[in-house]
């Protein structure tokens, strides 16, 4: 996957890959519209066949409008969640 160390996506600038997985690489950000420090995980898709990477961004906004309504001490909050190049 490209490495987007230094760019800006929507109002997110990610300065620095702090990892990555199976599925998602994890960059330490900052939201520009909100004056925070974030953690941005991206999905990783390069690597998955047409079929498969349907199936799996088809999951992600579900899932992802469902993490948005956990509200627990335990849990990491969800702040936002979209699409960047497919």
């Amino acid at each position: 996957m490209k490495n987007y160390s230094g760019k800006t996506i929507n109002q997110y600038y990610l300065a620095k890959d702090l990892g990555q997985g199976g599925m998602v690489v994890v960059y330490k950000a900052f939201d520009n519209a909100q004056n925070r420090d974030v953690v941005v995980k991206m999905i990783r898709t390069d690597d998955l066949d047409g079929t498969k990477r349907i199936d799996v961004l088809q999951r992600f906004t579900p899932l992802a409008n469902s993490l948005l309504q956990l509200n627990h001490p335990n849990i990491v909050p969800v702040l936002d969640h979209g699409f960047f190049e497919d």
